[in-house]
């Protein structure tokens, strides 16, 4: 995870969700980029991406899809 050049956490996994059309990954960051909407870079097969925090799921955050 970087912050311009600077190394500010590390991504221990990562996928590609379908349903939002949308890469995501988790990360353990410095506590002051872990905060919902804090922007920052990761690098993804070697390709820098841009990342941003969210606070809620990114599928279905009001959880009104019906379960099996």
């Amino acid at each position: 995870v970087l912050d311009g050049d600077r190394i500010v956490g590390i991504t221990t996994g990562g996928a590609y969700g379908h349903r939002v059309a949308k890469t995501h990954a988790f990360a353990y960051v410095e506590p002051e980029y872990a905060s919902p909407g804090t922007c920052f870079d990761f690098l993804l097969l070697g390709d820098r991406r841009r990342a941003t925090v969210r606070v809620e799921p990114a599928y279905d955050p009001q959880n009104e899809r019906m379960r099996a």
